[in-house]
């Protein structure tokens, strides 16, 4: 099977080869950067609505499992749980390997050379200029970054996707193609810039107004609870971040509609699936929190989830649970790689059987229990976005155990803070009343139950991510269970409420005397106790590097000359333009654009 990946944040596409039997699918995967589905931004895509939405089935509970860009594409490729990739934060991740742990945090100007290993082709989005939708820097290969003047960011991936596309429709082989914008993620601290052709629609589209929209009572815990309410200008600013957010999704709906024309045009298109997906949500305006990513609640962790493809039901809407980690070995299970042949570090499972079925359960090896149960964490800051002020960044530090029944939901969260909530999100889908204020009996057994899944699942590893409760009940006498209506009965309410409370030592300082501590990341010591006991020496070491201390670079680390751009590009002149056009006014960087490594500035070393 030949292999392409395109990550918007660090790259474009990636290609890799592998060998497949004739007639088996391609695999084409679109993941937009910070795009909500809670906030609708899909209602305003139409081709993705029409030709995925339509013809193709959505997942309405699929979450991603760390709410924030680098660690979430980690865990994906990965098929592992943040704190088994160790990848855990944004600003100082672990490492899996020196080639993905820094295409994910983001390749630049200064280690874009050698190129990361094992692809056919890789071409990069590079830092400083990633979330720069003017200013389109990129490396293909490894080769000298290229200037691709004159043009939206949106435009210049789409014509290198097409052209790729043409590449890998020509040939016998079956391929994974993972296109990856960046739209609409903001650019630095202002919202997206979209293509210029796209600058005045729709006008008068502000926020949506849920009942979490800038609430005015708050039982939030951590810095969330300590928000006030937005004023006047605030909320406008909301509304104009949510037009900006929807305005650069048009040239990724555009994109899409290019892509599937030409697939249909080659014969290709119904012997491929298209998945469309983000790699987290966003909120705007929710729980009193202006714009950004990274909280437990499901407008930042429930993402866009679609697939068409052969055997996937048409018009569909599944109810079914389902992951970002789950990707990994589902597409080993399209390429035909045996349950036995894969690697034995997946948290995850195939939801080949899923595309597929209605059906609520899953088996995979002698795993099979109710799929509802998703587990969610966070290490470190996240902040305030579109809002030009360096105090709003906040330790955001938590683990949550989500539980999506058919019958029931709940929301359960321990923060570093020791503080605790619990919402029943089958009552109050919004997330506003924090039952744990002052639970009821009921609330607190539920809370019991919860809080000894999250034990589990904050260090889980394979088949115990999958099954947490048999984990629960190994050493006891009880009869087994395998999900939360069986564990409700009364016969199991000591057995539940002896285990004990998810905890932190202490939330970490963001920033403490110009250095990063322990905050960031995952340390054993800062999240006892461990279930079962030992669980602390696994958390994915058997199969990563220890952590390891990348930095991008970022104007004022490095002595280099930085592109400006002032122009907005992305005319109607410009929807169509191919790469061969767009290369014309392409150039290379000269080498008083280029950092040279003996004269950065390095950041501090990570102190903990």
């Amino acid at each position: 099977m030949s292999s392409a990946i395109c990550v918007g944040i660090a790259a474009l596409a990636l290609l890799c080869t592998t060998r497949a039997a004739n007639g088996k699918p391609n695999i084409l995967m679109i993941m937009t950067d910070d795009q909500d589905y809670r906030l609708g931004s899909l209602e305003y895509m139409d081709t993705v609505q029409k030709e995925i939405v339509g013809k193709g089935t959505l997942f309405d509970k699929h979450f991603v499992t760390t709410a924030q860009c680098c660690p979430s594409r980690a865990a994906l490729l990965r098929g592992q749980q943040t704190h088994n990739t160790n990848i855990t934060h944004v600003m100082n991740p672990g490492m899996l390997d020196t080639e993905l742990s820094k295409l994910l945090n983001g390749i630049d100007i200064l280690n874009y050379n050698p190129a990361p290993k094992g692809w056919d082709n890789v071409d990069v989005l590079l830092d400083p200029y990633a979330y720069s939708f003017n200013t389109v820097v990129m490396s293909k290969n490894g080769e000298t970054p290229v200037y691709y003047e004159g043009y939206h960011q949106s435009d210049v991936i789409r014509a290198k996707v097409m052209s790729t596309l043409e590449d890998l429709t020509s040939g016998d082989e079956p391929w994974f193609y993972m296109v990856a914008p960046t739209a609409p993620h903001t650019e630095g601290i202002d919202p997206p810039v979209p293509l210029t052709r796209h600058k005045n629609d729709f006008a008068d589209l502000i926020a949506p107004r849920s009942p979490n929209f800038n609430p005015q009572t708050q039982q939030k815990p951590s810095w969330v609870g300590a928000l006030p309410t937005l004023n006047s200008t605030l909320v406008d600013l909301a509304d104009t971040a949510y037009r900006a957010r929807i305005r650069s999704l048009q040239g990724i709906d555009e994109m899409v509609h290019d892509i599937l024309q030409y697939l249909d045009s080659k014969g290709e298109l119904e012997n491929t699936y298209v998945i469309y997906t983000a790699d987290n949500g966003y909120h705007v305006g929710n729980h009193r929190a202006l714009a950004g990513k990274g909280l437990p609640y499901i407008e930042d962790t429930n993402v866009p989830f679609i697939v068409r493809g052969p055997g996937v039901p048409a018009n569909r809407i599944s109810k079914t649970a389902t992951t970002h980690i789950d990707l990994a070995p589902t597409f080993l299970d399209i390429a035909g790689v045996l349950l036995s042949s894969r690697p034995e570090l997946f948290d995850g499972r195939s939801l080949l059987p899923d595309w597929t079925s209605s059906s609520n359960t899953t088996s995979e090896g002698n795993v099979k229990v109710d799929k509802e149960i998703l587990n969610v964490e966070f290490w470190g800051p996240t902040g305030i976005e579109v809002l030009p002020d360096p105090s709003l960044i906040f330790n955001n530090t938590y683990k949550t155990m989500r539980i999506v029944g058919e019958e029931y939901a709940y929301l359960y969260s321990r923060w570093c803070t020791g503080e605790t909530e619990f919402y029943d999100t089958k009552e109050d889908p919004y997330e506003l009343t924090n039952l744990a204020l002052d639970p009821k009996d009921e609330d607190q057994k539920v809370m019991d139950r919860l809080n000894a899944l999250l034990l589990v699942t904050k260090s889980c590893e394979q088949d115990l991510c999958r099954d947490p409760w048999s984990v629960l009940m190994q050493n006891s006498t009880l009869p087994g269970v395998c999900s939360l209506k069986e564990a409700m009965n009364a016969l199991y309410n000591d057995f539940f409420a002896g285990f004990p409370l998810v905890s932190f030592k202490e939330c970490g300082q963001v920033y403490e005397n110009g250095t990063y501590d322990m905050g960031l990341i995952q340390m054993v010591e800062n999240e006892l106790p461990f279930y079962p006991p030992g669980a602390e020496n696994g958390l994915g070491q058997a199969h990563r590097k220890s952590t390891d201390n990348y930095w991008p670079v970022e104007e004022g680390d490095c002595d280099y000359k930085s592109i400006t751009n002032t122009e907005h590009c992305g005319s109607w002149a410009q929807r169509s333009a191919t790469l061969e056009v767009i290369e014309k006014s392409a150039r290379i960087l000269t080498n008083e654009e280029l950092p040279d490594p003996n004269m950065c500035n390095m950041l501090p070393e990570l102190t903990a």
